[in-house]
């Protein structure tokens, strides 16, 4: 059997594969990267180690922030173009006292078509994943979060990717600014998240470029201390505008046809499917947590 990890800056998911690399149980804890309250090891045998003392287990994968610099073994980035099993031939073993192999698999940088550096960490195992789940060598996958995630695969191979800080930058205007002053209702409202789409989106059109993020941030104050828009409407309204622009800027990065695929778990996925449809854009869902185990599965099979 096996143990595979996806340790993250805020938590940490293990799960024990059988031997056809098959989930068949699972922890999970906010002792991430950022978060421990114990060494990695201690940390790791404390939510896995009632499956070691009863299980054979052949090795132990990590992915994410565990192979950062402030993780257990920091791991070069594997460079794009890269496939799975160069990905996979990159990873680290970790000398341990733990009687089991573990390796930590590195994470990918690239030069974004903008020509700017991006990397990511853990992201790749669950591209990989999408990748396998659907039989898809060529695609534009997008994992929402604090940090979004574009990515053009090529030939079944990370091409390229592209962050986006969207949920980092909605969190801090609405904590850290005069638009956040006016939130006073948290709750998603598609009817107002779609009118800040569609206001980001007619704003660009109208110029036949995209609309300056900061003249249309302070917009939404405007819009409210006119009473243009209601106060419990700007929380989604402002989600929707920020996604707009996101996914505008993807569309100037890559040639994203007719389909985005979605790896994500929650109710960005929802946010996400209605703002694509908005530019005629179709959507495939994929779970994250399938994609990751169907990604550590790929990784294991290259």
């Amino acid at each position: 059997m096996r143990i595979a990890i996806d340790w993250g800056s805020s938590s940490f998911r293990a799960y024990l594969l059988d031997e056809h690399l098959d989930c068949i149980e699972k922890v999970s804890n906010a002792h991430g990267v950022f978060h421990l309250q114990k060494s990695f090891a201690e940390t790791l045998v404390e939510a896995c180690g009632h499956w070691m003392k009863t299980n054979t287990i052949d090795e132990i994968l990590l992915a994410g922030m565990a192979g950062s610099r402030n993780g257990w073994l920091e791991t070069a980035y594997s460079q794009c173009p890269v496939s799975a099993s160069q990905h996979r031939e990159a990873a680290k073993k970790i000398t341990n006292e733990l009687n089991v192999d573990i390796e930590v698999l590195p994470g990918v940088q690239a030069k974004s078509p903008s020509g700017f550096p991006d990397v990511m960490r853990g992201e790749e195992v669950q591209i990989f994943g999408a990748l396998d789940r659907l039989q898809m060598q060529n695609a534009i996958i997008c994992l929402p979060g604090t940090h979004s995630k574009w990515i053009e695969l090529q030939d079944g191979n990370i091409k390229s990717f592209a962050t986006l800080m969207t949920g980092e930058l909605f969190a801090l205007v609405n904590q850290n600014s005069s638009i956040g002053s006016l939130v006073n209702d948290t709750e998603f409202d598609a009817n107002s998240f779609l009118a800040g789409v569609s206001d980001q989106k007619q704003g660009s059109d109208l110029l036949d470029s995209k609309v300056g993020l900061t003249h249309s941030l302070f917009s939404v104050r405007a819009r409210a201390v006119s009473n243009t828009l209601e106060v419990s409407s700007v929380y989604s309204y402002l989600s929707g505008l920020l996604l707009a622009d996101e996914i505008a800027s993807a569309q100037t990065l890559f040639d994203i046809q007719k389909e985005v695929v979605l790896i994500s778990d929650d109710k960005l996925s929802q946010a996400y499917r209605i703002a694509l449809d908005s530019f005629g854009l179709e959507t495939q869902l994929v779970d994250s947590e399938i994609a990751f185990l169907q990604g550590i599965k790929f990784l294991m099979q290259n």
